[in-house]
């Protein structure tokens, strides 16, 4: 049942990309407004398409677990009453599905949502020199590209929940991925750490630095000899900060999936690496304050760089 429920998941997958392919969005004319795009068609579209699968299968095991009632009425030796019960439940989960997440949602984030903010770009850097194409590189893409892994996370998170209640439906003998197995439990924890990403962000940087806010705004607090080229100086410094917290963000969602499959037994991952990828993830998106308290540590304030907002 699991294996089909995957197939038919890619297969959902890839109709929705081909339904929306004509939906009507904005022209896009940089690359921002293409990962805006991506992320309106597929973050409008496929949770739905998931409900409705979701509904489906909740009817198919409904309907297998009348059968299998009446096949443990008739031959209670053979078929056991817990099997067509499994699937009754599983077939509620399914029907009720945006509950189930919610429900999920909540078990991390609570009642609200911490969300985390940033003091923003220090300006800009003009001209066609290098420094000048990554700064308008970054101010473009930053954005978009937060929102689209916030898509991500909640698309992957839909799927975990389905994963995990679909493994009502096997057996103790699973092990790690059976009903109540450390594996199916993990699957639901780690959906909602997905469906909360902007909660989680908060969360490892106030554990971290005290204080939820990311800083970008990095100004040298040493610019003898720099002239007017100051002002390049901190565009570019601003830029690095947000290309290190976009690859934080992915070293936080890999963190996450990898935990998963730490706890399904899987050979190739590791609590190390799973740990590894979230502390480094939260230090890359918090790369400001890691600098400042590293100058501060060392004693060399005078000749870093200052970040606390314009």
């Amino acid at each position: 049942m699991i294996i089909q429920i995957y197939k038919i998941t890619k297969f959902l997958g890839l109709m929705t990309l081909v339904l929306v392919a004509n939906a009507d969005f904005a022209h896009a004319t940089t690359l921002g407004g293409v990962i805006d795009n991506v992320r309106d068609s597929v973050g409008s579209s496929m949770p739905g398409v998931y409900s409705g699968f979701s509904y489906m299968i909740g009817l198919i095991l409904g309907f297998l677990g009348v059968l299998k009632l009446k096949e443990h009425v008739e031959n209670p030796h053979q078929i056991q009453f817990l099997d067509p019960i499994k699937r009754f439940i599983a077939g509620g989960a399914f029907f009720a599905l945006p509950t189930v997440i919610e429900a999920v949602r909540r078990t991390i984030e609570g009642d609200g949502n911490a969300g985390y903010a940033n003091d923003g770009f220090n300006g800009a850097s003009s001209g066609v020199g290098l420094d000048a194409m990554i700064v308008a590189l970054m101010e473009n893409v930053f954005v978009p590209l937060q929102y689209i892994f916030a898509v991500f996370g909640y698309i992957a998170g839909i799927l975990l929940v389905m994963i995990g209640i679909s493994r009502l439906l096997k057996t103790e003998q699973e092990g790690p991925r059976g009903p109540a197995g450390i594996g199916t439990i993990m699957t639901f924890l780690m959906a909602g750490c997905l469906f909360s990403l902007n909660s989680m962000i908060s969360y490892f940087s106030t554990t971290m630095f005290g204080d939820s806010t990311i800083n970008t705004n990095g100004v040298l607090s040493y610019t003898d000899g720099l002239g007017g080229a100051s002002a390049h100086v901190h565009a570019v410094i601003s830029a690095i900060i947000a290309f290190s917290i976009i690859i934080g963000w992915i070293s936080l969602i890999r963190g996450f999936f990898i935990i998963r499959g730490v706890s399904e037994g899987n050979s190739q991952a590791s609590m190390m690496a799973a740990i590894t990828h979230l502390i480094g993830g939260a230090m890359a998106i918090n790369l400001g304050s890691v600098i400042m308290a590293v100058q501060e540590t060392l004693g060399i304030t005078q000749y870093g760089i200052v970040f606390g907002g314009p």
